[in-house]
């Protein structure tokens, strides 16, 4: 390998050729550096050093050398081919978990491939020795492959070398599809060390033989090749009794990942000493989770990593060396009609420069005196012809242009307007429209519904898909290129009536999943009474979280009532679908946490034993922890992340959420709240709610004098939760909708990918076509889709969380395109 030879060039390497070569190596290090001798030595590496290191260490101890061998650390491990039982079922749960997998494909797979019998447990499913052999082979796994398998979340692929050997060794032995070289189009970083290495000037320094070969990262002839490393593990444990032991993985790995790793050390059979938990860097993240075990054993997961955690995560894969020399330990913690003119915002605080577009905001006033608030933002390009895009929170009306907006940090090129849209029961609902900035006349007008119950659609405009974001100063604006309003016109409206600037007269507020539709609906008809030059235009209804039931009951009142609102279709992101969906939560949130490292294998696998009634034939998703069959109590070794809207997010949700969550999901979820995020952690604000209160923008956004001080959420909500299941068969059949997606962040424990794509399962559709990646513009995969009958389409957005336009803003872009027409999933 590399520089090093043989003087006969007759290479037989193998695994007990290579632990001896090494010791050797090693002796004759320290004969050459006697004065390290003394110092504590430990073996590290990652890969296929999980046999090479573990061998060694075997060699140091019996044969009683004199070197100080302290412990070994081994990232990403190979341990051997009598692990592949592990590995087969463990690569359908990583799969599974970051959406890379089909829920169907996934279940269709344990019913076909194992047996079923009471008291067995998951891993015990052995896809490399089926028990169905001939149906087992006979499924069709909808797998899909991204650029790079040692990290799913790099675009840019492998190196050569890395490729070479993944296709040589790697897929063969998972039974993967070969990958291809990386694409010279995408602008990629690149390492030059292979020059390097084999420059002339270089080679002479570093003392390289005159006549050695051409420097290459991989090659060389290799058998009697992966070894169990079981027995040599239980050798160093329990005879060698080595000092410290660590097995550590990145979590974004295919080819060595953490959860047939951590179901190796499962195999062990070794007493846990104290929880799974949280370990910190310096600067106070999450560097990832830990758990100990007895005789010196550790499993560390290295939060967003891929297989080379030196490479990506240098910071925490430092802070691991010095917790496992001793420096330093684990720091564990337990844990969006006519223009209404008066409403133009004409002078917007905080804007830094002159915006190229008109925005208006105000009230819109409904039944039993509720006035919802608006803001509108016209398109920046031809906003008379752009789509409409509704953000549901508000609409506007002839006096209801924003004229000057404060803060804007330029002229902005579309209109906009807000205000109050009056419906019954003097009830008023805010919005704000903003017009497409591309020939708004034409342009597809959309509306954004925010999450909740009862919070206001008005982030949605100044914090996700909007043409603004807010400073942190709270009164200045910066332009956002990846608005909505660039294609469609967008309606932020604030729903129900109490949330935000909305209210009604009486102040009794009674809400519901029905009362919100019927408003929401009426809130629309006022909008385009106001605005009639747009009702022609087709209309989309999208939004995210809880409006995964405010959407699919709008559309229902609007084609129920024969509206003349021309619905085209509807896009909902990260979806709640109602409590009867309780079941595929449950179980679903149980295989997302394994996926991602956040739960234990154990403790994953005795839930299933002990929680879930085994009948042959069944598939996983029919067990069913919210009415388990055995009421006995499992405690789950689970840990919590800063955002559980996207555990990869270490600065956690604004305080708005935080309550959301504590006070409705955690408790929907059985899980524990999380805590306000620390002022010590060095994280981007958003001054949006500060910029909403301040008195000038209030009264560019025509809002009413005496309205109360906006909040993110809040409002009396009850009869919640409505089941959506014979809403969307009623849109899909009786209506014929002309397009339904259902879209996900895959790093969202709230409202999960895999709960989701269970609902859609749960609706038996037929499929068309595969699971399919699909593209953003500069090249880099945006996600994953799979076509249904009916116009259904389910869509992952690969590296995003809860709130995907503002994880992932030009991906959610890209598939406002897909959904309004403009472009086409490719």
């Amino acid at each position: 390998v590399g520089f090093s030879y043989k003087d006969d060039k007759q290479y037989h390497n193998s695994d007990k050729s290579t632990a001896e070569d090494n010791h050797l190596a090693l002796e004759a290090f320290f004969e050459k550096y006697p004065n390290y001798k003394k110092n504590p030595f430990y073996i590290t590496g990652e890969s296929y050093a999980g046999i090479y290191i573990p061998m060694l260490a075997q060699q140091i101890f019996s044969n009683k050398s004199t070197i100080n061998l302290k412990g070994v650390a081994i990232g990403n491990g190979a341990y051997g081919s009598e692990k592949a039982p592990f590995i087969y079922m463990a690569n359908h749960d990583f799969n599974l978990g970051h959406g890379l997998l089909t829920t169907e494909s996934y279940e269709k797979k344990i019913e076909n491939c194992c047996e079923c019998k009471t008291g067995d447990v998951l891993h015990e499913c052995d896809f490399y020795h089926p028990t169905k052999s001939s149906t087992c082979g006979s499924v069709r796994l909808e797998e899909i492959y991204t650029p790079n398998p040692y990290n799913i979340y790099d675009d840019c692929g492998a190196n050569s070398a890395y490729i070479r050997l993944y296709n040589n060794y790697y897929a063969k032995k998972l039974n993967k599809k070969p990958i291809s070289e990386r694409s010279n189009e995408l602008k990629c970083p690149y390492n030059g060390y292979p020059e390097y290495l084999n420059s002339p000037e270089v080679r002479k320094a570093l003392h390289v033989k005159e006549d050695a070969k051409h420097w290459a990262d991989c090659g060389g002839s290799y058998s009697g090749r992966d070894t169990d490393q079981t027995p040599v593990f239980n050798q160093l444990l329990n005879e060698y009794k080595i000092g410290k032991l660590v097995v550590f993985n990145g979590n974004f790995d295919t080819v060595c990942g953490h959860v047939e790793n951590q179901r190796f050390i499962d195999s062990l059979k070794l007493n846990k000493v104290g929880h799974y938990s949280d370990w910190k860097t310096p600067d106070g993240f999450i560097g990832g989770f830990v758990q100990n075990y007895e005789k010196n054993l550790s499993f560390v997961l290295v939060r967003g990593a891929g297989h080379m955690v030196p490479y990506d995560k240098p910071e925490a894969a430092l802070q691991l060396l010095k917790n496992v020399v001793g420096i330093t330990q684990f720091k564990l913690t337990l844990l969006w009609l006519s223009l209404a003119n008066d409403d133009e915002i004409k002078d917007l605080p905080g804007l830094p420069k002159a915006i190229n577009f008109k925005q208006y905001s105000g009230y819109l006033d409904i039944t039993e005196g509720k006035h919802y608030f608006y803001w509108f933002v016209e398109s920046q390009k031809d906003p008379e012809n752009a789509p409409v895009v509704l953000w549901l929170n508000g609409g506007p009306a002839n006096d209801d242009e924003i004229k000057d907006l404060p803060g804007l940090p330029k002229a902005i090129n579309f209109k906009q307007y807000s205000g109050y849209l009056d419906i019954t029961e003097g009830k008023h609902y805010f919005y704000w429209f903003v017009e497409s900035q591309k020939d708004p006349e034409n342009a597809p007008v959309v509306l954004w519904l925010n999450k909740g119950p009862g919070c206001s659609s008005l982030f949605g405009n100044l914090g996700e898909n909007g043409p603004f974001r807010v400073n942190s100063d709270g009164k200045t604006l910066v332009l956002n290129p990846s608005s909505w309003n660039t294609v469609a016109n967008v309606i932020y409206l604030e729903s129900p009536v109490s949330v935000g600037f909305s209210y009604k007269d009486d102040k009794q507020y009674h809400n519901s999943d029905k009362s919100t539709a019927e408003d929401n609906h009426l809130a629309l008809e006022a909008f385009f009474e106001k605005y009639p030059n747009y009702k022609k235009n087709p209309f989309y209804i999208t939004g995210e979280s809880y409006a995964g039931i405010y959407i699919p009951m709008l559309a229902q009142q609007i084609f129920s009532n024969k509206s003349t609102i021309n619905l085209k279709g509807v896009a909902i992101g990260n979806g709640a679908y109602g409590s009867d969906k309780a079941p595929f939560i449950y179980m679903a949130n149980h295989d997302f946490n394994l996926g991602h490292g956040l739960l234990t294998t154990e403790s994953y696998e005795k839930k299933i034993e002990n929680c879930c009634e085994c009948k042959t034939g069944e598939v996983q998703h029919e067990c069913d922890f919210y009415h388990p069959t055995k009421s006995s109590a499992v405690r789950l070794e689970e840990m919590y992340t800063p955002n559980p809207y996207n555990i990869y997010d270490d600065c956690g949700a604004n305080s708005a959420y935080i309550r959301l969550y504590n006070n409705y999901y955690a408790k929907k979820l059985n899980k524990k709240p999380i805590s306000e995020r620390s002022n010590e952690l060095k994280c981007p604000y958003n001054g949006y709610p500060e910029y909403l209160n301040s008195p000038e923008v209030r009264k560019a956004l025509h809002v009413k004098e005496d309205a109360k001080h906006w909040a993110d959420c809040g409002g009396s909500y009850s009869g919640r939760d409505t089941d959506q299941t014979p809403v969307f068969n009623q849109l899909l059949n009786e209506y014929k909708i002309g397009k339904l997606v259902v879209f996900n962040g895959n790093f969202d424990t709230v409202c999960g990918h895999v709960e989701n794509q269970r609902f859609i399962d749960s609706l038996k559709l037929n499929k068309v076509g595969h699971y399919s990646e699909w593209k953003t513009p500069d090249g880099f995969i945006g996600g994953f889709v799979q076509n249904y009958e009916k116009n259904l389409s389910f869509v992952l957005v690969r590296g995003a969380g809860h709130m995907v336009p503002y994880d992932k803003p030009e991906a959610a872009l890209q598939l406002l395109k897909n959904v309004v027409g403009i472009t086409q999933y490719y």
